[in-house]
């Protein structure tokens, strides 16, 4: 049988005390360069929860555990590599993070928060972290 499927993917979502939501920069196409949610594909034998905690951890360096399901979203012409099913999940703050076995180092985090906005604002290069208001 060769019916094609759509693939599986998950993204993070998580908000500083401040409201602030946590971005990349992204390294791939498509959007190459663009802002994004952390995230990536599930792999093969993997839950979504477990590769939303993988992919966070990759992408930002932060640890999570029990991250809380936002929702699926699957409109087949979301992503333009083909149908994307991708399970969103996340944190609050740095406080419930600590309170769900999260390892925050927020402090890597704050020198990234990008200037954008500003009149010829541009984000911070150091870190490939963003927070974006």
């Amino acid at each position: 049988m060769n019916a094609k499927r759509p693939s599986l993917a998950v993204d993070c979502v998580v908000f500083d005390p401040g409201g602030r939501l946590l971005l990349i920069r992204r390294r791939n196409p498509p959007f190459l360069g663009q802002y994004a949610l952390p995230g990536g594909y599930v792999e093969y034998g993997e839950t979504t929860e477990h590769a939303a905690a993988r992919e966070l951890a990759e992408e930002t360096r932060l640890v999570a555990a029990n991250l809380s399901l936002i929702g699926a979203y699957s409109d087949p012409h979301r992503d333009p590599r083909g149908h994307m099913v991708s399970v969103a999940s996340g944190l609050r703050s740095p406080q419930q993070a600590a309170s769900r076995g999260v390892s925050t180092p927020m402090a890597n985090v704050a020198p990234a928060v990008a200037r954008l906005g500003q009149p010829n604002g541009h984000p911070e290069t150091s870190s490939k972290l963003l927070i974006l208001l």
